[in-house]
């Protein structure tokens, strides 16, 4: 059941297996979300709520706010910001995500084949998924990569360095000094171009 609490929305569930309460915060959209026993009464979730309403603010007071997908608002794409409704491209969340994984696509599959070359590796498929913690990840032992779409918003030369880490995972599964090395012999600045993703992270939201 949803409940309000000082102003937030809480999605209030009761669970028979249960040992402990449980408040967690989803930031795609701004809820909270309470996983209870049976057995706790409504006058001491009142009290949970209470002890944990300054990290219930706190949590809030750092969500940024759902992007505007109307015409006329502007958006960042691979390094330059567009205006949707202008010069091709879409208005409206669905249109303009699927837009921006088209151009996320054709500069990905520019990298790839060059990168790929450099690394003496073959991949077999590329596949997108929407991530939330990672921005890529790959399977050495089919040379399958799946890169994040939400790289699309971010600048060229990040993009390029989450390809260059995929590729250098299909030799290398973990970080050993061995695939720094690789990083370093194709990416020279992949330390500075690394700082600029995390830098950015914060800024863009989805």
């Amino acid at each position: 059941m949803l409940i309000t609490w000082e102003g937030f929305t809480v999605q209030l569930t009761r669970r028979r297996n249960c040992r402990r309460a449980t408040l967690r915060f989803h930031r795609d959209t701004g809820l909270f979300s309470l996983s209870v026993p049976t057995g706790m009464t409504s006058s001491q979730v009142s009290a949970l709520l209470s002890r944990q309403l300054p990290w219930m603010r706190e949590q809030a007071a750092h969500t940024a706010p759902r992007p505007d997908y109307a015409p006329g608002t502007t958006h960042p794409v691979l390094g330059r910001t567009v205006t949707l409704g202008e010069g091709g491209v879409p208005a409206g969340r669905e249109a303009f995500l699927r837009w921006r994984a088209a151009q996320l696509s054709a500069r990905v599959r520019q990298l790839l084949p060059r990168g790929a070359q450099r690394m003496g590796v073959a991949v077999h498929a590329l596949r997108w998924r929407d991530m939330r913690s990672r921005w890529g990840s790959c399977r050495p032992d089919t040379r399958d990569l799946t890169l994040n779409l939400r790289l699309g918003a971010f600048p060229p030369e990040c993009v390029e360095l989450v390809v260059v880490h995929e590729l250098c995972h299909l030799l290398h599964p973990d970080h050993s000094p061995a695939f720094y090395a690789d990083m370093t012999r194709l990416l020279p600045d992949w330390k500075a171009r690394e700082q600029q993703l995390r830098a950015l992270q914060g800024e863009i939201a989805e």
